[in-house]
């Protein structure tokens, strides 16, 4: 009896290792503009026309977001994984998913205290919030986050930071 349970939870983890390497099993049900996509990634796997979210000295920080705690969260590609925000500290993801698409098809908007502007492009949700819209703010660099009540939230530093100014990704037609 062990032994049937330990084969199907083997064949069940390797269906699942094959979804999850395929981006099959962790593929998001955001709208999005057309021409964009979430690329499925691992170990700082940036992908081709993956999209620019900021910069900090020495490097780009590009568009990512992963799941945790319930919901699929912005962030930024930092070293060997998406860094999110959440819960007051800064979360590595090593599994994650890159925002590609034709980087001169997006503008960042300027915006404060919870603003988001028409065409803002969704980058996660999680429980009571159906979108986390892709922000940006000034913090050593453009840190990329996500839109959080009035704040732009971003991990930098092992902690998350909040922003009331910052900057929306927004997709032009």
């Amino acid at each position: 009896m062990l032994k049937r349970v330990q084969r199907k939870l083997a064949v069940g983890f390797a269906l699942l290792s094959g979804m999850v390497a395929s981006g099959l099993a962790l593929r998001s049900a955001i709208a999005l503009p057309e021409g964009f996509s979430w690329v499925f990634g691992t170990n700082g796997y940036v992908p081709p026309g993956a999209i620019p979210g900021g910069s900090e000295p020495g490097r780009i920080l590009y568009i990512c977001h992963g799941w945790y705690q319930g919901g699929l969260h912005p962030g930024k590609i930092v070293g060997a994984n998406c860094n999110i925000g959440w819960g007051g500290r800064e979360v590595l993801l090593n599994a994650y998913e890159v925002l590609v698409g034709d980087q001169w098809r997006v503008q960042w908007i300027d915006a404060s205290h919870g603003v988001v502007p028409e065409g803002a492009v969704s980058g996660g949700y999680e429980p009571g919030r159906p979108n986390l819209y892709i922000c940006r703010a000034q913090y050593r660099g453009w840190q990329p986050g996500k839109i959080v009540g009035e704040n732009c939230n971003f991990g930098y530093g092992g902690e998350e930071k909040l922003s009331v100014y910052y900057q929306v990704l927004t997709a032009n037609e």
